[in-house]
């Protein structure tokens, strides 16, 4: 029986309110304890080009997502723009490591992307992206921009 470890479980901390946005930041917390359990037990991983794959289609529907909302709702600000900056770096981070993909020692590289997605949760998640949200929900209320920020 495979052991399940969660060191980075999901809570009202991430949820940003916004549904499909919620929906997807979970996915990458449970890729997040899915490596870190293979890391502690060896056992149960997907192969790492499904883990780069998965952090692929993810960077591919989140940031399109995320990006329309904050488009519609921000307009050029400079919010938006560090944001999508910060949504480039994720993709290049996601290049560097399949360009970097050590066949013969895989377990590196899954603890890079384990380091990786544990700051990216940390720091953009529950930081950046929540306080967005919690602009979006402002604005939606008839708040002026500035005063919703």
């Amino acid at each position: 029986m495979q052991q399940r470890l969660v060191i980075f479980p999901w809570n009202e901390n991430f949820a940003t309110g916004i549904g499909d946005i919620d929906f997807q930041h979970r996915r990458l917390v449970d890729l997040l304890n899915l490596l870190a359990g293979h890391l502690a037990y060896q056992s149960g991983a997907p192969t790492l080009n499904s883990i780069l794959s998965e952090l692929t289609d993810y960077a591919a529907e989140h940031f399109l997502a995320e990006e329309a909302i904050w488009a519609r709702c921000f307009g050029n600000d400079e919010w938006e723009s560090r944001h999508q900056e910060s949504h480039g770096a994720f993709v290049a981070k996601i290049l560097e490591l399949q360009a970097s993909e050590n066949d013969d020692c895989p377990e590196a590289t899954m603890e890079e992307i384990v380091r990786f997605l544990t700051h990216w949760l940390a720091f953009h998640i529950i930081e950046s992206d929540k306080r967005m949200a919690k602009v979006v929900a402002g604005l939606d209320a008839g708040l002026p921009l500035a005063r919703a920020k």
